[in-house]
């Protein structure tokens, strides 16, 4: 490999823009065709800026690196958040018995050790699995081949799914603790860290597209434009997309409308360079994706927006609460999550500063 190139300071600003549209995601106030839209966008998205990273001179570290730093910066936090999800579900046991049971419990922990995760805690085992993968093959296969390889097994998997009329690989409210079902959820996980490796090998290729036009300016708003508009385009053929449960609708659809969007975004967060407000968004993303739906945040959100619009009957009103309320407390969370006490649970990462091009994760 070659040296290390110029960090791509627009990363922070796309995360941001990606954790913007997550958190919409999980509202669940967008009707059906933006939820499509969204749901599509926002699992390759945090894959792409991943492969972005990768792409910037790390191909030489061996399995045993990869792999430690992987751990030490997404396995850890989806432990120690699982476990802090498990204490809210005994403390709930005592102050709304009626809402909390030992049902949950055991269906949280068993949730937990098959990596089906707890909410949406199962992004970060998939996250781990698509990007270490990722960086283990392209330090033995160029990106050529490797990107023909990792769309074919992508295509595949969802294809599978799909043209066989599988509703998913499995039925997510399925708690049955046997070998099978421990098998099919790591089958699952399998799956999709499968098809987040083709996503950063996209990531990886726009990032090496992106150092060749960046002083290019009109011609990087074209391209955005251009992939944007062809992602909405090509949308309009499919209804829904589900990379959680891999329920992805035909895949020659949706696959393309994923990189077309998320790419489209990419290029666009690198014309515009920096927005400082997204910008801290995107260095905290992580610690607003473990805590907006596990921590309450969205629910009380939800219940305040509800409450504006039973005395207003004004949509934009309950959006707007809504949006205020994840704001001002989810800034709360980062500013008590970012303090070094807590670095142990994210891997002693820095929040103060950027991360640097050899801090994948």
């Amino acid at each position: 490999m070659t040296a290390l190139k110029k960090r791509h300071d627009e990363v922070d600003l796309y995360k941001g823009a990606g954790i913007i549209l997550t958190v919409t995601a999980l509202t669940g106030m967008l009707n059906s065709a933006f939820q499509y839209r969204f749901n599509a966008v926002c699992f390759p998205l945090f894959m792409m800026a991943a492969g972005v990273i990768a792409g910037n001179g790390k191909y030489e570290a061996d399995e045993k690196k990869v792999f430690a730093e992987g751990i030490k910066r997404i396995i850890i936090p989806y432990f120690w958040f699982s476990l802090i999800y498990l204490v809210i579900d005994a403390a709930g046991m005592y102050i709304a018995p009626g809402t909390f049971g030992l049902d949950r419990i055991y269906t949280d922990i068993w949730n937990t050790v098959s990596f089906a995760g707890i909410s949406v805690l199962w992004f970060l085992p998939a996250y781990f699995l698509a990007v270490c993968g990722y960086r283990i093959f392209r330090h033995y296969f160029k990106a050529l081949p490797m990107f023909i390889l990792l769309m074919a097994v992508a295509l595949s998997i969802t294809g599978i799914l799909y043209f066989k009329g599988y509703l998913g690989l499995y039925d997510g409210t399925e708690t049955e603790f046997s070998i099978q079902s421990y098998g099919m959820r790591i089958a699952l996980l399998f799956w999709r860290g499968s098809v987040g490796m083709f996503f950063c090998a996209c990531g990886d290729a726009m990032g090496a597209f992106a150092d060749k036009i960046r002083e290019k300016k009109l011609l990087t708003v074209l391209i955005s434009v251009l992939m944007i508009g062809a992602g909405v385009a090509l949308s309009f053929l499919e209804k829904w997309c589900d990379y959680e449960t891999m329920v992805t609708g035909n895949p020659f659809v949706t696959v393309p409308v994923s990189v077309l969007l998320a790419g489209g975004l990419f290029f666009l967060c690198v014309w515009i360079g920096t927005v400082r407000p997204l910008d801290y968004l995107g260095r905290h993303a992580i610690i607003i994706y473990v805590s907006v739906t596990g921590f309450g945040i969205m629910k009380l959100s939800l219940y305040l927006g509800n409450l504006v619009f039973m005395r207003t009957l004004n949509n934009f009103a309950n959006r707007s609460t809504v949006a205020v309320c994840i704001l001002i407390m989810e800034i709360i969370v980062i500013l008590l999550f970012r303090n070094k006490i807590f670095s142990f649970m994210f891997g002693n990462r820095d929040f103060t500063m950027p991360e640097t091009e050899e801090e994948v994760f």
